[in-house]
């Protein structure tokens, strides 16, 4: 065959591998894993972090992968691990194909592996064991159609993936699960009548009793060295360095076990890194040159600067919960694609969501809530297009005005959108009258929808509305501490109305963008009295948010459609704040899960 390059991919529950590969099947260099997204997993989501685990590589002449659910033709027809429900039908060959300009190759990532794992004589049965079950079996090296058979029952109502997949390891232990893997071995033995049995898959460590002499454990590699099986046009059954025909010629050659040998000079060409944990976040990225500089120069305020959107930099110091979720981030697309409003204060660098998935992964958060910036006005677009591509982790807050229909509102709800946003300070709006048209005027808008209103304002405006907040009928939600200043600490004029407030449940406060409470970076942490006098307030009203990408408004003097460098802010150390704030881990779990799930319509957990 001839000499190409094939970067393999396997997609698992909880990690995204990839590799390149030689024409022989052998590893070039070492392999890269991200985290896999939380499930539900959109297209979008899906292909930019299968993106994220291949940017490394270059060079590549085709693709192959392999998918945790049944695929025809490249097309997924389900995804029991990532989200059947957004993944079905999704052509994810075509999307990749699409995206790398090279040709591609999708196939459910059970025969990917028995690929690697085979050695092409007789009926060959492969069962992978991670977050769920997954087979496939080949005959003389020739893969048969694909039968979903994890999700056949196996005992009562339990499938093989409930039986011996991952939450059942966690739940039963190690010495139960065995004897269940030890039972389905033989459940498989009469229904296949397998010549061998080989076991796979990242939790295949954890199979500790002795095996009959016709089932071995495979390496989890096997997903990625399997992948140069999908570009062969010869007959299955010829097959190169990894291949059963190059294997027995390498056994004949060694005069010993030919897939040994081969697994010995992969392991030496390219030996295996040690992976990440999940909460690890990724190293900052290179920044240019402008980005540099804009960093040095720190403003009177004593905040870095940034023409790149910032990712954390500090790793998480606590257990994040699953579910967690950030209440306030903004999307910035290009502007040929999403105009800015022509009256602004400000013109931010693009901040994508690829980037905020980034962000997500690095601490470790599973939901999100994209709210409007001033720079669009009332044109939602950028922030639904956000919202669409990041799938069900993400929930939305609009701008709207008079000329907002409807129709478009019941748009936005189906959308994911849950709220408006009244931006009071970035407009520059002071006077309680005005201020309480304005509330009284959104109000009216979302109440039949269930929605809530945000506030973006100070104190004496809070104070001036306090009574009026106590009469709403929808919920309100103010950011960014309301804006307390740190320096003027937990007695300054209006904090008190804010913890009345927030006391009696008639208002939510953010406990958001600390940077814009504080000058003391990079930890901002004399903003720790508002935090705790607000949680002891009333836990059930408090949520936390970064505010990334962190725009900062024109500085004054600049033309405003002058890019305005971001504050360069560290999430993670900002994330470990929540920690001190409320140590107790029921408490952080109100703030960071329940409290978003019920203001913002997640699902249950």
């Amino acid at each position: 065959m001839e000499k190409s390059k094939t970067l393999a991919v396997d997609i698992g529950g909880t990690g995204i591998k990839a590799a390149l590969l030689d024409e022989s099947g052998q590893m070039i260099g070492k392999r890269v894993r991200v985290p896999t997204p939380p499930k539900p997993v959109s297209p979008e989501v899906l292909t930019a972090t299968i993106d994220e685990a291949v940017g490394t590589f270059s060079g590549f002449d085709r693709a192959s992968v392999g998918f945790p659910g049944a695929v025809r033709e490249g097309r997924v027809l389900t995804a029991p691990n990532l989200g059947t429900e957004v993944l079905a039908g999704f052509d994810l060959q075509n999307a990749l194909a699409q995206r790398w300009g090279k040709p591609v190759r999708v196939m459910n990532d059970a025969d990917v592996q028995g690929f690697g794992a085979i050695k092409g004589a007789g009926v060959e049965f492969v069962l992978t064991l991670g977050t769920g079950a997954g087979t496939s079996l080949f005959y003389n090296g020739r893969i048969t159609p694909h039968l979903e058979l994890a999700h056949h029952p196996v005992k009562g109502d339990m499938t093989y993936d409930q039986y011996v997949g991952r939450a059942a390891l966690e739940k039963i232990g190690k010495k139960k699960w065995n004897k269940r893997v030890a039972r389905v071995i033989e459940i498989l033995r009469t229904v296949v009548n397998f010549d061998h049995l080989y076991i796979g898959g990242g939790n295949s460590k954890a199979v500790k009793f002795e095996l009959p002499p016709d089932v071995s454990l495979v390496s989890n590699m096997d997903g990625l060295l399997g992948g140069i099986a999908l570009w062969r046009t010869e007959a299955p059954t010829r097959r190169l360095g990894n291949g059963a025909r190059g294997r027995a010629a390498a056994a004949k050659e060694s005069g010993g076990n030919g897939r040994t040998a081969a697994r010995r000079r992969a392991a030496k060409a390219a030996p295996q890194p040690k992976v990440a944990k999940a909460a690890t976040p990724r190293q900052p990225r290179r920044r240019s040159v402008a980005a540099s500089a804009a960093q040095k120069e720190a403003a009177a305020d004593g905040h870095a600067r940034t023409l790149t959107a910032s990712q954390p930099r500090s790793g998480i110091t606590f257990a994040v919960p699953p579910g967690a979720c950030d209440c306030h981030v903004h999307v910035f697309g290009k502007a040929a694609e999403f105009p800015f409003a022509a009256r602004r204060g400000y013109t931010p660098p693009p901040a994508s969501t690829e980037e905020l998935l980034a962000l997500q992964r690095g601490l470790s958060l599973s939901r999100v809530v994209i709210v409007q910036p001033s720079i669009y006005g009332s044109d939602n677009s950028c922030t639904l297009d956000g919202m669409r591509r990041l799938g069900d982790r993400a929930r939305g807050v609009a701008v709207i005005d008079d000329a907002t229909s409807n129709a478009a509102l019941d748009e936005m709800h189906q959308a994911g959108v849950r709220g408006i946003r009244v931006n009071l300070e970035t407009a520059g709006e002071t006077d309680p009258d005005a201020a309480r048209r304005n509330l009284l005027a959104a109000v009216e808008r979302v109440a039949p929808r269930g929605w809530h209103v945000q506030v973006y304002t100070r104190l004496s405006v809070v104070s001036a509305l306090a009574d009026e907040i106590t009469r709403l009928s929808v919920p309100i939600v103010i950011d960014h501490f309301g804006g307390a200043q740190a320096s003027a600490g937990i007695r300054q004029p209006g904090f008190s109305d804010l913890l009345a407030l927030v006391k009696a449940g008639y208002a939510y406060v953010k406990v958001s963008a600390a940077y814009r409470s504080s000058e003391k970076a990079p930890a901002y942490d004399d903003v720790a009295p508002l935090a705790r006098a607000l949680i002891d307030a009333n836990p059930d009203r408090i949520v936390w948010g970064t505010d990334w990408p962190h725009p900062h408004a024109a500085p004054p003097g600049a033309a405003f459609d002058q890019v305005a460098p971001l504050y360069d802010i560290d999430d993670g150390l900002a994330l470990n704040q929540l920690a001190s704030w409320a140590p107790d881990a029921a408490i952080r779990h109100k703030i960071l899960v329940d409290n978003p799930a019920r203001l913002y319509d997640f699902p249950t957990l």
